[in-house]
C-alpha cells in the first residue's frame, strides 16, 4: 500500500513539475511573440519615418520651387507664396473636414491590420 502511494506522490510530483515547465514555456513563446511584434512595429515605424521625412522634404523644396515659379508669372514673389499658400489653406481644411469621417477609420483599421499581420 505504501508503495501506491509513493507512485502516486511521485506522478502527481511529475504532474506538477510538468505543469510547471508547460507554463514557463508558454510564458517564453508569449514574450517572443511579443517581442516579435514590437521589433517587426518598430522596424516598419522607423522605416515609413524616414521615407516620409524625405517625402516632405521633397515637398517643402517642391513648394518653394512652386511659389518662385508662381511669383515670376505674376511678378511678385509674395504673391506666388501667398496663392501657394491659400491652396495649402483650402487643401488641409478639405482633409480636416474628411478626417472627422471615413479618412480617420481607414487609417485605424491600416493601423490594426499592420500591427496584427503575421
Amino acid at each position: 500500500m505504501e508503495n501506491e502511494n509513493n507512485k502516486l506522490g511521485e506522478n502527481i510530483n511529475n504532474a506538477v513539475d510538468d505543469v510547471k515547465e508547460y507554463i514557463d514555456l508558454r510564458m517564453q513563446l508569449v514574450q517572443l511573440n511579443v517581442s516579435e511584434k514590437v521589433s517587426v512595429a518598430l522596424a516598419g515605424l522607423i522605416t515609413t519615418g524616414t521615407a516620409v521625412i524625405f517625402f516632405v522634404l521633397c515637398f517643402i523644396f517642391g513648394s518653394f520651387a512652386l511659389s518662385y515659379m508662381l511669383g515670376n508669372v505674376l511678378n511678385n514673389t509674395a504673391a506666388g507664396f501667398g496663392v501657394l499658400a491659400g491652396f495649402y489653406l483650402i487643401l488641409g481644411l478639405i482633409v480636416l473636414r474628411m478626417g472627422k469621417g471615413s479618412l480617420k477609420m481607414k487609417i485605424i483599421n491600416a493601423f490594426i491590420k499592420e500591427f496584427n499581420a503575421d
